[in-house]
């Protein structure tokens, strides 16, 4: 059994698009998923399946869109995956709260970083396998590039 975290996109905790954290859990439970659990009020899920990921993923995105009444993107990682995400990361000598990773399901496209709009002078963007991370100024409410909403 492989143990995975899921990472929504496109649901709020509070104001437009809610998703209470207690539907999260009764969805993943519905779908047969293993010890079932939300992590903090943040969105995420972590859970167990021997089912393949894309499988997986699918179920999660019928389910919640058919609850949400809209789209929402899961993208799934193992706990290895998690693990090489944190120690591959680029800018680890700087202050956690200016590092960011967004997730993705596939490789970012080889020319992403000559597409990233809207960059401060101090921002610096770098790919990694399946996520692309950043570190600057706090967000601003807008992707790094058009892949990054």
């Amino acid at each position: 059994m492989t143990g995975y975290v899921a990472l929504l996109r496109g649901v709020n905790l509070v104001g437009k698009s809610t998703l209470k954290m207690a539907d999260l859990k009764a969805i993943a439970d519905d779908l047969g998923l293993e010890g079932a659990r939300t992590y903090i009020a943040s969105g995420n899920l972590v859970f167990a399946s021997d089912k393949p990921e894309e499988k997986l993923r699918l179920m999660l995105e019928k389910d919640l869109q058919k609850h949400m009444g809209k789209e929402v993107r899961v993208m799934l990682r193992t706990a290895d995956e998690m693990e090489a995400v944190v120690k591959a990361n680029p800018f680890a000598d700087q202050a956690g709260n200016s590092v960011q990773a967004f997730f993705m399901n596939e490789p970012p496209p080889r020319d992403l970083l000559s597409t990233v709009r809207n960059k401060a002078d101090d921002e610096r963007i770098a790919t990694g396998s399946r996520e692309v991370r950043g570190r600057g100024t706090p967000s601003r409410g807008r992707g790094c590039c058009p892949r990054c909403p």
